[in-house]
């Protein structure tokens, strides 16, 4: 299951968010909310601010990925969205 970190307070984040997850099968995401619990993050030793900062997943096989990385395993996962890859 890939695991999402993602900021519910940030308008467009949340907005985006909620489209994928309407479209991906919830067998497949995590979708955690790290905008006021940073709890999820201590186990992978990330902080909040750095989090809030940019969209961080952890992939099937448990790396991290950070940025522009965190959308593709994302898209990957995605029903049409792998040609983005």
């Amino acid at each position: 299951m890939v695991r999402v970190f993602f900021d519910g307070k940030c308008n467009l984040c949340s907005k985006e968010i909620r489209h994928y997850r309407k479209i991906s099968d919830p067998k497949k995401f995590e979708w955690i909310d790290i905008s006021c619990d940073s709890k999820p993050l201590l186990e992978l030793n990330i902080s909040q601010v750095e989090a809030l900062k940019l969209l961080h997943v952890v992939g099937n096989c448990g790396q991290i990925f950070i940025g522009v990385e965190a959308f593709r395993v994302i898209w990957r996962e995605m029903p049409r969205w792998w040609v983005l890859d």
